[in-house]
């Protein structure tokens, strides 16, 4: 799982759930680790950290043949050490 950043627009961003990432106009990546199940809902904290929950959808019933493989509790991560770009 990739989160990538642009350059210029810094705070567009978009699921895309079919390559596990979060994409931007022009990439920079940013973060990859395959426990980001389709991150979601992203926020940059008041220090500067970004937040983004991993919210499973892809392991929900409707895309496992009716068998749901999430799991609990869901995930919040907390990604230090980016610079919010402007």
């Amino acid at each position: 799982m990739q989160i990538r950043r642009s350059p210029r627009n810094g705070d567009q961003r978009s699921c895309r759930p079919l390559t596990n990432s979060l994409l931007f106009d022009g990439y920079e990546p940013v973060i990859t680790d395959k426990r980001l199940l389709w991150p979601d809902t992203l926020s940059w904290g008041p220090n500067g950290d970004l937040y983004v929950t991993a919210s499973q959808i892809e392991n929900m019933l409707r895309f496992n043949n009716g068998k749901s493989t999430r799991t609990e509790p869901h995930k919040l991560w907390k990604i230090i050490g980016i610079e919010k770009s402007d």
